[in-house]
């Protein structure tokens, strides 16, 4: 995916997700690891849907502002349009004390020209 170090964001703009992708988020303290990916969906409509599994904290960040999920399967899937992201600031700002995240976005159309770079 080739994240940079300058491609690292603190804040969410809904704005600047310009089709589906993935977004990684990075422990924000310093010498932080790589946590947690989530798919963000993006519809023809300009939805903006996040797909979550095995991040309980976002999950409950995104409820306790009013965002309950809908489920596919075990994923927990929460709209982001409609200003319907200040669970994600939250906990990208970091929850009950911990430290916050960092996140880069990575287009789907930048994953598959990665992929057909690695073809034979």
């Amino acid at each position: 995916m080739d994240i940079k170090q300058d491609s690292l964001k603190a804040t969410f703009n809904a704005e600047v997700i310009t089709e589906s992708g993935l977004i990684n988020f990075k422990h924000a303290n310093q010498g932080g690891e790589f946590g947690h990916t989530v798919y963000k969906k993006k519809t023809k409509n300009d939805e903006l849907y996040l797909f979550n599994i095995n991040g309980p904290e976002l999950d409950v960040a995104m409820i306790r502002n009013g965002n309950p999920p809908e489920y596919s399967g075990e994923i927990s899937v929460f709209p982001l349009s409609n200003g319907k992201s200040k669970g994600l600031q939250d906990f990208l700002d970091g929850l009950r004390g911990n430290p916050g995240w960092q996140f880069a976005y990575t287009p789907a159309s930048t994953l598959n020209a990665n992929v057909k770079k690695l073809a034979p």
